[in-house]
């Protein structure tokens, strides 16, 4: 998990997903300022335990 407070940088190729290193499509944006990329499987598998806790979701 990154963490920032500030606005993020796009999403590119080289981002891969935080739980398999496939490539990253989405970054969540946490309420408490941490970042989590995730690709599509794993979005669709954790999203909506993380909509809670999300600020915004970021697509590539």
């Amino acid at each position: 998990m990154i963490t920032t407070d500030g606005p993020t940088a796009p999403l590119t190729a080289a981002n891969r997903c935080d739980l398999c290193e496939s490539k990253a499509t989405t970054r969540a944006v946490l309420w408490s300022g941490g970042q989590l990329v995730f690709c599509d499987p794993h979005l669709r598998q954790y999203r909506p335990r993380l909509f809670p806790l999300t600020r915004r979701f970021e697509a590539r």
